[in-house]
């Protein structure tokens, strides 16, 4: 029981206004009773996700990358998300297969880690765009399993993971070889074969240098392949490039990629003979040598006595031995036996001696010489042996003799009383020694000729007369020992 007043007034005897005021009261707690109730009701399970909120948890899809392999610095994972209501976030999840290791955006970890993607369009609807950044590994690393997960706003988390799996290749192929000609040291033509050799590769490319490789167009990778050099002779270095099938692709420099050969398609040529074209000086010991002028070197192989060789001058072979003095690129004839004397010979080369790149003489060279005659005649006198002479004229006669040709005869008298010689151009005597020409009467240019002098007698009787004659051979040389 409660007393009211209003003012200074009591209404507590007051029956009806007692029952007006519980009747108010009354009103005012109903009501306020159902405002809490309704705000309970309405409020509290939204945020507490109890009672009659969303339940429905959205769904994940990856649309990038797809079941596959990955290569570069990094790969731009992307996907959708749908809701019923609103897609609030994704994360992303990527193990390491080979380890069970996660990666948190800088380091492999132990896990599981999610890693918040980010809502390209979308966000807060119920369809949602998104994307993550994911930085490779730089090396192969295995195989990788992606998941992604989406969540809305009511905390429904995906229960069913989108995922696939994904291996990363990071390494080019692997250069095992390059080889220009197989390994030649030499090329005598601009087209050369290359055999290439490496692991992975799909594609690969050549070139004379770096910059060019870079420029130039990949083809599908082959064992073999061909490439035109650059002209002008001289060392040429090939590049090697592989890629793999992902655009990874080897160093250009790097080990086993090149290889050098040398371009010559030059012939050799003939320098310096000896002797000399057209020389009559050689002796009978005489070597023939000839020197080439090849950049390179000559292929001693080729150069025999078949390829070089000497001809006397009844073109019959002269038997000699070979020798190649690499040094200074001179072959050297050695006769195995003296050459004879006055003889004309005729050396040759074929085009069978070749440089050491494979380049064959352009034309055969052949040159002559004479070898010299050393070998003095012999001469004699037949009539008159001795005695005394009587008349106005004594015809001298004799003969001569050479290894190769008698050429000229000639005859001096001498007066014993006075030293004095005879001079038949002018019939008369005279001081100092005067040979007079004889006549070959047979033989001339043989080597064996005949002769004779008419000695016009002296008129008057004498003390005595000395009679002498030489003869010279078409070498020039005079007996030394003129017949008496």
């Amino acid at each position: 029981m409660f007393d009211i007043y209003i003012g200074r007034i009591k209404w507590a005897d007051n029956a009806s206004i007692k029952k007006m005021v519980r009747r108010t009261i009354a009103f005012i707690l109903v009501g306020l009773s159902l405002s809490i109730l309704s705000f309970l009701f309405l409020i509290q399970p939204a945020e507490a996700g109890m009672g009659h909120g969303d339940t429905t948890p959205p769904d994940t899809v990856i649309t990038s990358p797809l079941n596959g392999t990955l290569s570069g610095s990094n790969e731009i994972i992307t996907g959708t998300a749908t809701d019923n209501a609103a897609v609030n976030s994704i994360d992303v999840a990527i193990s390491r297969n080979s380890d069970g290791f996660y990666w948190n955006g800088s380091a492999w970890v132990a896990g599981p880690v999610w890693n918040a993607a980010t809502i390209t369009s979308g966000q807060g609807s119920t369809n949602a765009v998104w994307q993550y950044n994911w930085l490779l590994p730089s090396d192969n690393g295995g195989g990788y399993t992606i998941q992604a997960r989406a969540t809305d706003a009511s905390a429904n988390v995906d229960p069913t993971p989108a995922n696939v799996s994904v291996n990363v290749d990071n390494t080019p192929p692997q250069p095992l070889s390059l080889m220009i000609n197989n390994n030649a040291t030499y090329t005598i033509n601009n087209a050369v074969t290359l055999d290439a050799g490496a692991t992975e590769a799909a594609d690969m490319r050549f070139a004379e240098s770096t910059a060019a490789l870079a420029a130039a167009t990949y083809v599908p990778y082959n064992s073999t392949s061909t490439l035109t050099l650059s002209t002008g002779d001289g060392a040429k270095t090939v590049y090697a490039q592989y890629r793999d099938a992902y655009g990874n692709a080897t160093t250009p420099g790097a080990a086993n990629t090149t290889d050098t050969i040398k371009l010559d398609s030059t012939a050799p040529v003939v320098d310096t003979v000896s002797p000399a074209n057209g020389s009559n000086t050689a002796g009978p010991s005489s070597t023939v040598t000839v020197s080439f002028n090849e950049t390179n070197g000559m292929d001693a192989a080729t150069i025999n006595s078949t390829t070089y060789y000497l001809l006397d001058s009844n073109n019959a072979t002269v038997t000699t031995t070979v020798n190649y003095n690499s040094t200074n690129k001179t072959a050297t004839l050695t006769p195995a036996s003296s050459l004879i004397q006055g003889m004309t010979y005729t050396a040759n080369v074929t085009t069978g001696v070749k440089d050491t790149a494979g380049n064959p003489m352009a034309t055969p060279y052949a040159w002559t010489f004479t070898v010299a005659d050393s070998t003095p005649p012999d001469t004699t006198i037949i009539d008159p042996s001795s005695g005394v002479l009587t008349g106005t004229g004594k015809l001298i006669t004799g003969g001569a003799s050479d290894n190769m040709a008698v050429d000229l005869v000639a005859v001096a008298v001498t007066r014993n009383a006075d030293g004095y010689y005879w001079d038949s151009a002018n019939s008369t005597w005279t001081v100092g020694t005067v040979w007079n020409l004889a006549s070959i009467t047979s033989g001339q240019g043989t080597t064996s000729a005949t002769w004779q002098f008419n000695w016009a007698l002296p008129t008057s009787n004498g003390d005595g007369f000395t009679i002498q004659a030489y003869s010279q051979d078409s070498g020039s040389n005079n007996d030394p020992t003129p017949a008496v």
